[in-house]
């Protein structure tokens, strides 16, 4: 297991070009490192939150890690990075000093970071510093501040605050050195010719670690949340991207139903805030995976907002249910959008509510735990469907969605159009699957004959028929409409993302079409999760060709950085960096070419790889695998 997972790690220097950062976290915290193991970015905690612009919340950068009088073309560095472990470690080697350290974070105690030093000669001082002003989403900017509560000589305790965020965080150093609070921030200086000592820094009043077992305890904590799941096949470095990625979400999510991390997760890059469709888009994954109590404290969150969302949804839409928030909340007493006032038009992608029904449904299946779905998920997968159920009207003999405010999935169909595909694929989905769940675990549900007589009679995809062969995205004039137009690949959903059932010949049509289908796809160029898209939908199609096809297509599209450590949002997007949700899916696509039940028949390496092993990947049913 060991063996296998340590073929996505990375070593490297200063020395060999810019090297891009690593990114590290506990599931709760963490930040992106440079080669030298200072802060690229600032950490960030999903408990360090502010309330901005138009009622939302964004996550906020707490802190940097930076040393003083620190000249790196005058040091040479090289560094490890671990993913068995969980640990980065980076020596730094100058005229006159030589510092060793190991950076790791505790994926069962997630509030803290440590540090591991070894050092002799005349170290630069390590400081924990506030961050500089910095732009985020929608023209905001915030800096950060650290106010001193309390300090001795191996402690500090201060209170960090950016905007409306604030939290205590203390800084606690065992070894040959001193801490002290000047200019304000942290300062570590390390004492005498050589030495060692253990630098642990995190959100909280009292750390409480043994600096003895520490290291050992979060080393030990890494290989339990690696769990029991593990594939194997001849193409080392694809496998060793998959272990990357599969690091990189375990470092953004973890068990706790408080927050949900951003599509960047914790590494601090483009978006601050959590989306619940990129959200979702990982979960699979995670289920065949096994690390089953991520996905159901993440289940427990969203059900702790129905309340709150039922009002946010009869305000904005004046519709029963949930339609659960495009850019979604993480405390309480928030008030999305007051006056009705949004930042722009994709803040009421319609399609929105199927993602945490899905989630929902499907960590129940999996986790056959009656009493826990009755009283979480079923009310996210009913409160979803209610939604749906109420905005569906009678269009001659089947039913669509003519809803104000909306938008589409496929963000150049413009505003309040008539029958979003996407929107009608969503509404199938959720209707579906609360009967489905009603009937699996005999909940008893007035509205039940409801829905059945609805997706009995049919939603309004006939209203989407195109001469092409396929569905458009919204109802309007054929002639008016063109593929390869659009923003994100729609119609290929129930073959990647909502499974709905058996493929029509309309949706076997667009699977064939799909690299065609988005603007500019054809001259190699991709936007957020197209590309990986379609390679997922090939693995659930069992179609070997499409998914080498849609593989080689990533490798070549600008999607990642030449060393295969991280993927781009887009395309050459590369201040999009560490874009967790494409890393996820394709990972996702790689476990669902070993094996996959998306459409209820199982299939065996679909993607042909060759000198293929696994064992203990989760089918949709819960039973786990092994081959």
């Amino acid at each position: 297991m060991s063996e296998l997972i340590r073929l996505g790690n990375v070593e490297r220097t200063n020395q060999s070009g810019t090297p891009l950062s690593l990114y590290m976290g506990s599931g709760d915290f963490g930040g992106c490192f440079d080669c030298y193991g200072q802060t690229e970015t600032g950490l960030m905690h999903g408990d360090f939150y502010h309330n901005g612009v138009f009622g939302m919340d964004f996550y906020a950068k707490s802190v940097q890690l930076r040393y003083q009088n620190f000249f790196p073309d005058k040091v040479t560095a090289t560094q490890k990075m671990d993913l068995y472990d969980g640990q980065l470690m980076t020596k730094l080697e100058g005229k006159d000093f030589l510092l060793n350290t190991t950076l790791f974070f505790h994926p069962y105690r997630r509030d803290l970071l440590g540090i591991e030093v070894e050092f002799s000669g005349n170290c630069p001082v390590l400081s924990v510093c506030p961050m500089e002003e910095y732009e985020f989403s929608y023209q905001q900017f915030l800096h950060s501040e650290l106010e001193l509560l309390k300090e001795q000589k191996q402690e500090c305790t201060v209170q960090v605050t950016a905007g409306t965020a604030c939290k205590k965080a203390t800084l606690q150093l065992f070894g040959d050195g001193t801490c002290t609070f000047s200019k304000g921030r942290i300062d570590v200086s390390f004492l005498g010719e050589q030495g060692s000592a253990l630098i642990v820094f995190g959100f909280a009043d009292e750390l409480d670690v043994c600096p003895n077992t520490f290291k050992e305890e979060a080393m030990e904590g890494w290989h339990q949340r690696w769990g029991k799941a593990r594939i194997s096949f001849e193409d080392k470095k694809l496998l060793g991207l998959f272990y990357r990625g599969t690091y990189s979400v375990l470092c953004s999510h973890s068990p706790t139903n408080r927050f949900i991390a951003p599509p960047m997760g914790w590494a601090g890059k483009a978006w601050m805030l959590h989306f619940p469709q990129d959200f979702e888009y990982l979960c699979p994954l995670l289920i065949k995976l096994g690390h089953l109590d991520i996905v159901k404290g993440k289940t427990e969150y969203y059900h702790s907002y129905i309340d709150a969302m039922q009002s946010y949804t009869k305000r904005i839409y004046g519709a029963d249910g949930v339609m659960w928030a495009w850019e979604f909340p993480v405390g309480d007493g928030w008030n999305l959008f007051p006056e009705n006032k949004a930042p722009n038009i994709y803040q009421f992608e319609i399609h929105n509510s199927a993602y945490p029904a899905k989630l929902a449904y499907e960590t129940a299946r999996v986790l056959q735990d009656e009493e826990w779905s009755k009283k979480y998920a079923w009310g996210i997968v009913y409160q979803s469907a209610l939604f749906y159920n109420s905005v569906l009207k009678k269009e001659g003999t089947t039913w669509g969605i003519a809803l104000t405010p909306s938008m589409s999935q496929d963000e150049g169909a413009g505003m309040n159009q008539k029958n979003y595909l996407c929107a009608l694929y969503a509404a199938r989905f959720c209707l579906q699957t609360a009967v489905k769940m009603a009937e699996e675990l005999e909940i008893p549900c007035k509205e039940l004959n409801e829905w059945k007589e609805k997706l009995a009679d049919g939603l309004a995809f006939d209203k989407l028929e195109h001469p092409d062969g396929m569905y458009m995205t919204h109802q309007c004039d054929p002639k008016e409409f063109a593929f390869g137009k659009m923003q994100y690949p729609v119609p290929l959903c129930p073959a990647s993302f909502l499974p709905v059932g058996e493929l029509n010949e309309y949706e076997k049509t667009a699977y064939h079409r799909r690299l065609s289908l988005c603007r500019e796809s054809e001259e190699g160029v991709f936007f957020g999760w197209t590309l990986p898209d379609c390679i997922l939908a090939s693995a659930h199609m069992g179609d070997r060709e499409g998914f080498w096809e849609g593989m080689n297509r990533f490798l070549q599209a600008d999607y990642m950085d030449k060393d295969w450590i991280q993927t781009y949002e887009s395309t050459g997007a590369y201040h999009k960096s560490h874009y967790v949700t494409n890393l996820a899916i394709l990972c996702d696509s790689i476990i669902n070419g070993i094996v996959t039940d998306y459409f209820g028949q199982v299939i065996v390496n679909g993607a042909g790889f060759l000198e293929l092993q696994y064992e203990n990947l989760y089918l949709s049913d819960g039973q786990a695998i092994s081959g």
